[in-house]
């Protein structure tokens, strides 16, 4: 996800989850991040969507 922003990521129509908030690895908490915000190595996300969703999302991005 890193180097990514909000929108090209679109884990709204990809996954029906929803980014509310982003924590840098400054501890620096963005609430409510907009669509072009970008996402960096090392960042927190905090999400929301069904558990189903959420462990999809997950896997698919933690592939190695």
């Amino acid at each position: 996800m890193g180097g990514k922003t909000i929108l090209e990521l679109d884990l709204n129509r990809k996954y029906g989850c929803i980014i509310i908030a982003i924590k840098d690895e400054f501890e620096k908490v963005n609430i409510s991040p907009n669509a072009n915000d970008l996402i960096r190595e090392g960042d927190i996300l905090m999400i929301v969507g069904k558990h189903q969703a959420i462990q999809k999302l997950h896997k698919d991005y933690t592939k190695h």
